[in-house]
């Protein structure tokens, strides 16, 4: 028979038949994704069955629950009113909930995009497998199946956000996946201003509206690539270094974004062709942790600079960059000037071939 605990905001009240067991409640929605750095929002023991989570639950947000092990765990989104999360110790992560608006909602429009993102990992496949083949036609063929999937995804949220204005699973689809296309992230400005007034007004909704409206990455173009301080192999803290003359490739990616490790061999090849005289890469991982990032970088043998931005796509040179998703790449001049965003494999030689030996650059 299931248990049941209870929440209520602004405090998450958890009732569960686990006695003298300690639960956490972390800010994220999956406590385990190597892509975010979850923190532990509050944690308890069950005395009497229960446990209370005291906190401010103002905007919307993920969060999950998850015992000893976050092996098994269960997201959901704290909205106001009263929500019962019905599920069982034993197996947390097959938890339901109830008498929540936003949950309702999620689970509602998920089953639709999740038949999206289905297809479009099949034509991400075929695309990655016929790259390695160099067979062009196949690619060109892919790349834009994958971009009719991706504006009929945006339209299909468009039409969401009119439909539910205040539905924070929708908002988050659009903050996580705008800037896929040009074409997607024209559908999402005019999808922003279908959500409700307090969403967009939330800290997140600002961010998204500065990203949309504000930020111009082309505007990037002719701008000094600007050295910072991350994470080196050693777990040192150290400002990046660009080799002096060299033309460079900043590579953004992390051990989860299966496109980005696609582009290793390309990149190696590139790397040791030119790396001599001309060339050179710095990668720079969005991982969330020293020892994962660590171990991909012994498992992929990255011949070139590696650092770790642990603040992942929340640190202020990836929002100010407008990062959004990765693989991401930016080729510097010998000056450390950027001259293209995330140019393909071709454009970069070209470009290496047309200004490595210019002594006017």
């Amino acid at each position: 028979m299931k248990n049941s605990f209870l929440t209520t905001c602004p405090v998450l009240r958890v009732h569960y038949s686990a006695e003298g067991k300690k639960i956490y409640l972390k800010d994220t929605w999956s406590p385990n994704d190597p892509r975010v750095k979850a923190s532990v929002y509050d944690s308890g023991y069950f005395v009497n069955g229960l446990v209370h989570f005291n906190g401010n639950f103002e905007d919307y947000k993920y969060y999950s629950l998850s015992f000893d092990s976050d092996k098994y765990f269960f997201p959901f989104i704290i909205d106001t009113g009263k929500i019962m999360i019905v599920g069982d110790a034993s197996a947390v992560y097959q938890s339901e909930v109830y008498n929540s608006f936003q949950n309702a909602l999620e689970e509602k429009y998920r089953v639709v995009v999740d038949s999206f993102f289905s297809v479009r990992e099949q034509l991400q496949d075929s695309l990655m497998a016929n790259e390695n083949l160099k067979n062009l036609s196949a690619v060109s063929f892919f790349s834009n199946k994958i971009n009719c999937i991706d504006s009929s995804l945006a339209e299909y949220i468009f039409t969401v956000a009119i439909q539910t204005p205040n539905c924070y699973y929708v908002f988050k689809l659009v903050k996580d996946f705008f800037n896929l296309t040009k074409v997607t992230k024209q559908i999402s400005k005019k999808t922003f201003f279908s959500f409700s007034s307090s969403m967009q007004n939330s800290e997140e909704g600002a961010y998204l509206h500065y990203l949309l409206f504000d930020f111009d990455q082309s505007n990037l173009i002719g701008r000094k690539f600007e050295k910072i301080i991350l994470t080196n192999v050693k777990n040192i803290k150290e400002m990046i270094k660009l080799e002096e003359g060299k033309i460079t490739l900043i590579d953004y990616w992390a051990s989860w974004c299966g496109p980005c490790i696609a582009t290793f061999p390309e990149l190696k090849r590139l790397f040791l062709s030119y790396s001599k005289n001309s060339f050179s890469i710095v990668s720079i991982s969005l991982d969330s942790g020293f020892s994962v990032w660590k171990k991909s970088l012994q498992k992929y043998v990255l011949p070139w600079k590696n650092y770790l931005s642990l603040g992942g796509f929340e640190s202020a040179q990836v929002k100010k960059y407008g990062i959004a998703a990765i693989p991401f790449t930016l080729l510097l001049d010998k000056n450390g000037v950027i001259m293209k965003i995330s140019p393909s494999i071709s454009e970069i030689e070209k470009y290496i071939n047309e200004n490595a030996l210019n002594p006017h650059e």
